[in-house]
């Protein structure tokens, strides 16, 4: 823990204890605004970049936020939510080498293994909980 008084200047807020993350990043600990991470026609892999970030995906092509089996750049326990504001195209949370389990509160985790479809307007978050395992939960989830 590094201690440390930040004075940010477009909104006067102040933090006084910084975390550094598994990446060796500097976060300041309280309150955050979260990294947005734009996405248009690219794939993304998740990585150490995405972690407490939204990825926010526009336009109209088909890509996907890929889950993948790479603990050393995607540590066990990170967070990423998606939002999916886009004007066409498929936007896809894929399961690449991973079990992605989609939790949609329907009292059964049987069959909601696999590929999920955000529609346009939806927001999901993506949660590695561990070695192999992925879930993922949100509105406009198919």
């Amino acid at each position: 823990i590094a201690l440390r008084t930040q004075l940010e200047s477009t909104t006067g807020n102040t933090s006084s204890i910084a975390i550094e993350d598994h990446a060796g990043t500097l976060r300041d600990a309280g309150f955050n605004d979260l990294k947005e991470i734009a996405m248009t026609t690219a794939n993304i892999e998740l990585d150490d970049q995405h972690c407490g970030a939204i990825i926010r995906r526009t336009g109209s092509s088909t890509v996907q936020v890929q889950c993948q089996d790479l603990t050393d750049r995607y540590q066990n326990g990170s967070t990423t939510t998606v939002i999916n504001v886009g004007t066409g195209g498929t936007l896809t949370i894929a399961d690449v080498a991973e079990t992605l389990t989609w939790l949609d509160g329907s009292g059964t985790l049987t069959g909601k293994t696999g590929d999920r479809t955000l529609a346009i307007g939806g927001v999901a978050t993506i949660w590695r909980q561990g070695a192999s395992n992925y879930y993922v939960w949100g509105t406009g989830l198919s």
